[in-house]
């Protein structure tokens, strides 16, 4: 499933604006919540956070998008100096949508428990607020998935209609998807 957006005016490098959101959607700033509406620019290493009934989208300076769910807390990386770091996901669920064929960079969306690196996908990347352990289901494409805390060995592919869970404190597991 593809997804058409009217073009917004260009962003520069480091930031995102909110393209769509519902509900609590606010950044930290000092630890205080600010309400953030649609429109919106989030900077690098600011942080996000959707309430129970929150919702957003975001669209970074290259055209990636991401939307959040409820309950969720992110911390916006793509940086200036670093495009290749989405985001890193600390509770919640996000879902990307990267439409960029021949892009060399790999992009990369961090957990507690897992780096998924990805060029061209779509997916869905769900950290469970108990364990720490980190879902991701792609829905296009292909997303390489590496342990963050117990590297070992070459990343795992996932591929479309795929999935794989990553625990914090166990290795992943080779894949018939990864070989």
């Amino acid at each position: 499933a593809g997804f058409a957006h009217a073009e917004s005016p260009a962003l520069e490098a480091g930031t995102a604006r909110v393209t769509a959101l519902s509900g609590q959607v606010s950044i930290l700033r000092n630890a205080s919540p600010w309400t953030i509406s649609e429109g919106d620019l989030v900077r690098s290493k600011q942080t996000i956070v959707t309430g129970e009934d929150g919702k957003a989208e975001l669209v970074t300076a290259d055209g990636s998008r991401f939307t959040m769910s409820g309950k969720t807390q992110i911390l916006l990386r793509n940086e200036a100096l670093n495009e290749r770091d989405l985001l890193d996901l600390q509770t919640g669920r996000v879902r990307v949508f990267t439409l960029h064929p021949g892009k060399k960079n790999l992009h990369r969306v961090l957990t507690q428990s897992a780096a998924i690196s990805f060029r061209q996908a779509e997916f869905v990347v769900a950290v469970n607020e108990e364990d720490g352990s980190t879902r991701v289901q792609v829905n296009e494409g292909e997303v390489k998935v590496q342990h963050a805390l117990l590297p070992r060995g070459d990343a795992i592919a996932i591929r479309a209609d795929d999935a794989i869970s990553v625990y914090k404190d166990a290795p992943i597991e080779g894949r018939g998807a990864g070989s």
